[in-house]
């Protein structure tokens, strides 16, 4: 079956519909956008007349008419873009590496997104215990009181202005979410009373907001302290 020679209208119509190809350089021929369209439509349509069955076209005669249409395409296809088989299947691996390193970044990103999520659930509830506890000592006579127990930091961060007691300013920052204050004059690591609770003043209020990255907020010093005791205790 002879080759059958193309247009640039009809070469460039079929490369159009290849995402990331060139247009092919094919000189004009004897196919011209009206004959391929001529082409198209009676194929097409001795095919519908070939599926009802009425015997108006032989086989013969539709085979020959989708060889034509064939032949027409094959003969663009090996000019596309002067893109060979090789440069596209080495394009598919590129493509398969760099899908395959993002997958992989996605995934370790994921991780350490749900590693991080886990450590604030599991400080979450190690806290709820310790608030508890607070909550049952603030409840005992004044002659039996316990010291408050310190809680875990739980909010990641730090506001702008930095502590005043020097056992936070030596702390490597940002201090991890899960650890405890170190031990400081005005709130040891055992735990802090209900009198030193209420012995704070603005100061050290503020550094341990700096520390928890809380706000212990009130209109007095006295508000304050309540604050932070409910801070301890679960708002209890």
């Amino acid at each position: 079956m002879a080759g059958m020679a193309t247009s640039d209208a009809l070469a460039n119509a079929l490369v159009d519909a290849l995402p990331g190809m060139h247009r092919p350089a094919v000189a004009a021929g004897n196919v011209t956008p009206t004959d391929a369209v001529a082409e198209h439509q009676p194929k097409r349509k001795l095919n519908e007349l070939h599926d009802t069955g009425l015997g108006l076209v032989s086989d013969a005669e539709l085979l020959q008419a989708q060889a034509r249409h064939l032949q027409a395409v094959a003969d663009v296809y090996p000019n596309v873009g002067s893109v060979t088989l090789g440069q596209l299947n080495a394009a598919k691996q590129e493509l398969k590496q760099e899908l395959r390193q993002e997958l992989r970044q996605d995934i370790v990103a994921a991780k350490q997104e749900l590693k991080q999520d886990i450590q604030s659930i599991a400080v979450l509830i190690r806290n709820q215990k310790l608030e508890i506890e607070n909550s049952r000592r603030l409840a005992m006579p004044q002659q039996n009181a316990m010291p408050f127990l310190p809680l875990e930091k739980a909010t990641a961060g730090h506001p702008n202005e930095g502590p005043t007691a020097a056992p936070l300013h030596a702390l490597l920052r940002p201090v991890p979410i899960g650890a405890r204050p170190p031990e400081l004059p005005f709130f040891p690591r055992n735990g802090i009373s209900r009198a030193a609770v209420y012995a704070l003043n603005n100061v050290q209020l503020d550094d341990l907001a700096w520390f928890y990255n809380e706000q212990f907020q009130g209109p007095a010093l006295a508000a304050r302290r309540d604050s932070f005791l409910a801070f301890l205790t679960g708002g209890i």
